[in-house]
């Protein structure tokens, strides 16, 4: 017992530790001033269309190292290129500095390159992947349109050339571009007066996943660092600092955290015993099982009636996942938008449709805990490492990890939580129940469940297929994502199942985990 206490107690050290560390790369973005410390003093405005996916953390962490105050501004693509510039001028007036540099991300580097060349106070425009909506977009721009340093970071593409050689006046393909040596480098080139730059990456797979993983490279990071201290704030070589050391620091921090915390979760996992059934000679029962539930074992008639609507469920939730998967298919080509949200739902979909069946037979499976209050404190602190664990975790890869859920996201988003919630804590309670083996009810094993769990993962695996086979390797990966996310939350529901020993508190956990991870 004392080894498993031990097993256990390291366990819940090691997410402490991750936590903690997790806390050390937040303290980067939370505690940085929101403003300059002088109107003379470099700040960064970081510019996304997109609320979503960016390794927000990793400049907030770099900008930092270089005393440079950074914020951010998610433009709304809504609204008309005069009030996009609005929003710009507002926030670039919130950084209380005069020496203001932009740093555009996809979408945002249009309307970047045209604030830049109309407000007062723009230092440098960064151009990081850069999209184009039209391809008369780039015709207002020119070798001094914006008057100030321009540097663009993208993949080998023709645009970001042809966007390089409209703003400097030069022909990328008459001279060589400037190469460094090693697996992973850029070739650069740089205009003959220093205010247009241009880094282009070969990088393996598609121009779109290429465009979407360009921004979390540790060399891509360090080269817009060394960009802006040469070209923008004027840093002179024997001055400027290495910033390989720092931004490889932050790197290491996370994989360490990441690799802690699965491990902590693991190890705690692995010192949860199987419950069994059964008394001691005091009555109670053995150990691993002192914290059993005790259930009302259905009647025959009524446990036959659960498996009569349990086949019917699996036929239901089998055909509701193919037909989602088709659904899917037709959106790829009619919305592509809207494919990785819907995948995203279909849990909430397959749950609901769960539920559907089996609320009939959720007031037989109710309970009457018998579970001490400690196990309870120890499984909520646990459930709090965790949720919490994996927020920052999905918040360091977003834009805008502060920003408010309100009006009808906000409303759509607790709806998703109490339906999941409730439908997964129905489907867990008649499970347990009527799957249990009726001579030893406190066990909570569950058998059976082969069948039904193959519906769950066919629109996952069908549409990664599907992409794969197609050609849409931006699909692909985020398929496998929320595949993974779904395969980890699943995980995570088991451990506190166990570990709690209450169905309801399991799916609460199961329910915040995944909506954290597929729609942070």
């Amino acid at each position: 017992m004392t080894h498993v206490k031990t097993i256990r107690y390291l366990g819940l050290g090691s997410m402490l530790l991750a936590i903690l560390i997790l806390c050390y790369l937040f303290s980067f973005s939370l505690l940085q001033p929101s403003r300059a410390a002088s109107r003379d003093s470099y700040a960064v405005l970081i510019l996304s269309m997109d609320s979503g996916e960016f390794p927000r953390s990793d400049f907030d962490a770099l900008f930092s190292k270089m005393h440079i105050v950074p914020s951010s501004l998610v433009v709304d693509p809504g609204i008309s290129s005069l009030d996009q510039q609005n929003q710009i001028a507002s926030a670039a007036a919130r950084t209380g500095s005069d020496h203001v540099i932009l740093l555009a991300w996809k979408d945002a580097c249009i309307p970047a390159l045209t604030a830049s060349r109309t407000l007062p106070g723009m230092e440098a425009v960064v151009l990081l992947s850069p999209t184009l909506a039209r391809a008369d977009a780039i015709e207002p721009f020119g070798t001094h349109s914006p008057d100030i340093p321009t540097a663009i970071f993208d993949v080998n593409t023709k645009y970001a050339a042809s966007l390089f050689e409209r703003l400097s006046g030069e022909d990328t393909t008459l001279f060589p571009g400037l190469r460094d040596k090693g697996i992973l480098t850029d070739t650069v080139h740089i205009s003959p007066d220093g205010t247009r730059y241009l880094s282009q990456w070969s990088l393996p797979g598609d121009t779109e996943i290429q465009h979407n993983l360009l921004a979390y490279l540790p060399q891509v990071q360090i080269k817009i660092a060394e960009y802006i201290d040469t070209f923008v704030t004027g840093t002179s070589s024997a001055d400027a600092p290495d910033y390989r050391s720092p931004v490889a620091g932050i790197h290491v921090m996370k994989i360490l955290a990441a690799v802690v915390f699965a491990s902590g979760l693991l190890l705690f996992f692995s010192s949860i015993p199987k419950g069994k059934s059964g008394a001691g000679k005091s009555g109670s029962p053995v150990e691993g099982a002192e914290d059993a539930v005790i259930r009302r074992i259905p009647v025959s008639a009524t446990r036959a009636k659960y498996f009569r609507f349990s086949r019917v469920m699996s036929l239901v939730t089998l055909l509701s996942a193919v037909l989602f998967l088709t659904v899917l298919i037709v959106l790829q080509y009619v919305k592509p938008g809207l494919v990785v949200a819907f995948l995203a739902a279909w849990p909430v979909v397959y749950y609901a449709v769960c539920a559907v069946f089996m609320i009939r037979f959720f007031p037989e499976a109710r309970i009457v805990p018998q579970i001490r209050y400690k196990r309870m404190l120890f499984s909520g602190l646990l459930a709090f490492l965790t949720v919490a664990g994996i927020l920052m975790f999905r918040a360091m890869y977003t834009f805008s990890f502060l920003r408010p859920v309100s009006g009808w996201s906000g409303a759509l988003l607790l709806l998703c939580v109490v339906l999941v919630f409730a439908c997964v804590w129905i489907r867990l309670a008649s499970d347990t129940v009527f799957q249990s083996d009726p001579e030893d009810s406190s066990s909570g094993k569950v058998t059976g469940n082969g069948n039904r769990l193959i519906s769950i993962w066919i629109p996952y695996a069908g549409i990664l297929l599907f992409s794969i086979l197609a050609g849409f390797q931006l699909l692909a990966a985020k398929s496998l994502f929320l595949l993974a996310g779904l395969l980890i939350s699943l995980w995570i529901r088991h451990i506190f199942r166990r570990t709690s020993g209450a169905d309801g508190f399991a799916a609460l956990v199961f329910s915040a985990v995944y909506l954290i991870i597929a729609f942070g």
